[in-house]
């Protein structure tokens, strides 16, 4: 292959490879060559030896292969079948996403309520989630503090849009309350003056 790239004329600019270094690249590769381009893109190229699923097929009776069927089947069974988990949250994600328990079931295995089986499988997706988007690279899941913030900035603007409202309550409230103070005092004045009598 050097022998190639030495001869060519494009060597000190060369970008992309040529089609005599993709097609030594494809010979006996089933991989996919990719290519960064500004901006955070990959361009995948993929080779010509791949096959579509619908290819995949025995070569005389046209059934599809035994192994494709085994590959693309949804009835086969979870790698996590015999796996023992330390955490309460690991084990209960693990039951109900790959063994698909129902959160009855999981509750009772775990002395919890349903509810409570319900909280720490959505914890559990959260912090796959979490990993996930880490892994990908598109943006990091927010921090409790993060979501602290936007509940306060929530709140703030429902103050904003309900001012009148959210005043008017608040006048009644102090109406009230104050009213109650009033009366307490002229009970214990009325008290003071039948005392003193």
């Amino acid at each position: 292959m050097e022998a190639v790239c030495q001869k060519c004329r494009h060597k000190g600019s060369c970008k992309a490879p040529c089609r005599p270094v993709e097609l030594y690249l494809a010979e006996g590769s089933l991989s996919v060559y990719e290519k960064k381009i500004p901006g955070n893109r990959t361009v995948l190229y993929p080779r010509s030896r791949e096959q579509r699923e619908s290819e995949l097929d025995q070569r005389h009776t046209g059934e599809p292969a035994k192994l494709s069927l085994e590959a693309f089947s949804t009835d086969s069974e979870s790698p996590f079948r015999h796996y023992e988990a330390n955490y309460k949250q690991t084990s209960i994600f693990v039951k109900r996403f790959f063994a698909k328990w129902t959160y009855k079931d999981i509750a009772k295995a775990h002395d919890v309520s349903v509810s409570a089986a319900r909280n720490i499988y959505y914890a559990g997706v959260q912090r796959v989630l979490a990993v996930i988007i880490e892994m990908d690279g598109v943006k990091k899941a927010p921090t409790t503090e993060e979501i602290r913030k936007r509940n306060v900035a929530r709140s703030k603007r429902h103050y904003e849009r309900n001012r009148e409202k959210v005043k008017a309550k608040r006048r009644e409230r102090y109406a009230k309350n104050k009213e109650k103070i009033k009366a307490k005092r002229r009970e214990a004045y009325a008290r003071k003056k039948a005392l003193s009598k």
